[in-house]
């Protein structure tokens, strides 16, 4: 296959004029900090190629309320899509690992994180303005994995299944703004 296959690490940092970015069928990889700062972006479209989003590729891209893909995204690296405009993200079937920060400060409204995730890092979704999360029974919170879901919105539902015992870590949901906590069976406090 011929074409671009690489976006390199921060190519496009802090062009904050950038408001419109075509990304060809054939890249399999953005760097990290490929688009960070980006302020005027508003949409993209990651292609079917890549499956990994990594670190602050995206953060501080504040103008972009739309992200999409049509692959498997495996890993969702920290700070990835830190302080967007995101209200909507499709969470599908294959990703594993969703890194430190990587939807704070972004607008998200809801989330449903899919089976296949593992594993689940610190800050992720901090400062949203989530109504609704629904964890899997897979998901591994890290060690420590404190404050994921701080100072969100009043009216948060957050419900945790788990097909296992798991105990949930200190701090875990401190500071959450839940409104309704639903621990499903097989949980120990």
């Amino acid at each position: 296959r011929n074409g671009l296959i690489l976006i390199g690490k921060g190519t496009f940092m802090n062009c904050t004029s950038l408001s419109r970015v075509s990304l060809a069928s054939t890249i399999q990889t953005i760097g990290a900090y490929a688009f960070s700062g980006c302020k005027s972006l508003k949409a993209v479209v990651i292609p079917k190629l890549v499956t990994k989003i990594n670190e602050s590729t995206f953060n501080g891209c504040t103008s972009l309320a739309t992200a999409s893909y049509n692959g498997t995204i495996t890993d969702i690296e920290n700070n990835a899509f830190y302080n967007t405009s995101i209200s909507v993200f499709t969470f599908k079937d294959g990703l594993i690992n969703l890194g430190s920060g990587s939807f704070a400060f972004s607008k998200l409204t809801s989330v449903s994180l899919p089976d296949s995730l593992s594993s689940i890092g610190q800050h992720v979704f901090d400062h949203c303005v989530l109504n609704s999360v629904s964890l899997p029974s897979s998901a591994k919170l890290q060690k420590n994995c404190v404050r994921i879901f701080e100072n969100n919105g009043s009216n948060m539902v957050i419900t945790i299944r788990f097909a296992n015992e798991v105990n949930l870590d200190d701090y875990l949901l401190y500071y959450s703004g839940a409104k309704k906590i639903i621990i499903e069976e097989g949980i120990q406090a």
